[in-house]
C-alpha cells in the first residue's frame, strides 16, 4: 500500500511538477532536481513522512561506507524508500554505484539494522542532550533509482546488473518533439 502510494506521488511529480521545470531550464543538473524533488515530496506526501537528503549512513559490514544516498523517505521508524538520481540529459550517466548501493541497503534488511539519521533533534526537556533517529529497513521498503540520460542510454537498460526486489526504475529523456518523456519500469 505504501510502495504504490510513493509511486503514484512519484509520478505525479514528475510529469506536474519536474517535466515544466525542465522543459524551462530550471532543472540543469543533478542537484536542482534533488532539490525540486525534496521540494515536491514535502508537499505530497503527507506530514507522517519525513524527506532527508543525502544522510551519512555507515553500514562497512555491508559494504555502505559513509554513503549519502540522494533522498531517504521514511515513516514513523521505517525506511520507506531510498532514492538515487543521475542527471544527464544529454548523455549516458553512470549507474553502477547508485543501483548497486541501492542492493547493497537490500542486503541489511535480513539483519534488521538500525539506521542512525545524522541529523540532531534536541530534546525540550534537556535542551544541551542530542538525540538521534533511529530507522530499519524492511522487506517492504523500496529502492528508487530516477534517471535522466540519452534515450538510448545503458542507465535505462540496467542490462548485467542485479537489481534489489522492490524496485522501482524512473527513464527521462529529452524527445525530439520537445519534451520529456518517461518510462516507468
Amino acid at each position: 500500500m505504501i510502495m504504490k502510494h510513493i509511486v503514484k506521488q512519484l509520478k505525479i511529480i514528475l510529469n506536474e511538477n519536474i517535466r515544466p521545470r525542465i522543459l524551462l531550464g530550471l532543472v540543469s543538473n543533478e542537484r536542482q532536481l534533488q532539490a525540486d524533488l525534496y521540494y515536491c515530496l514535502t508537499r505530497h506526501l503527507s506530514k507522517n513522512y519525513v524527506i532527508w537528503v543525502e544522510q551519512v549512513v555507515n553500514l562497512p559490514k555491508y559494504d555502505l561506507v559513509i554513503v549519502k544516498p540522494d533522498l531517504i523517505i521514511t515513516r514513523d521508524s521505517s525506511v520507506v524508500a531510498i532514492i538515487e538520481l543521475k542527471f544527464l540529459l544529454y548523455g549516458q550517466p553512470d549507474y553502477w554505484d547508485d543501483v548497486t548501493k541501492l542492493l547493497k541497503f537490500e542486503n541489511t534488511v535480513q539483519d534488521n539494522i538500525e539506521l542512525f539519521m545524522s541529523s540532531m533533534v534536541l530534546m525540550k526537556e534537556t535542551p544541551d542532550v542530542i538525540e538521534f533517529n533511529k530507522y530499519f529497513l524492511n522487506s517492504k521498503s523500496l529502492y528508487i533509482f530516477i534517471v535522466f540520460g540519452d534515450k538510448n542510454c545503458n542507465a535505462f537498460k540496467l542490462n548485467g546488473i542485479k537489481k534489489p526486489k522492490n524496485f522501482f526504475h524512473v527513464c527521462g529523456y529529452y524527445s525530439r518533439n520537445h519534451d520529456i518523456t518517461y518510462e516507468f519500469k
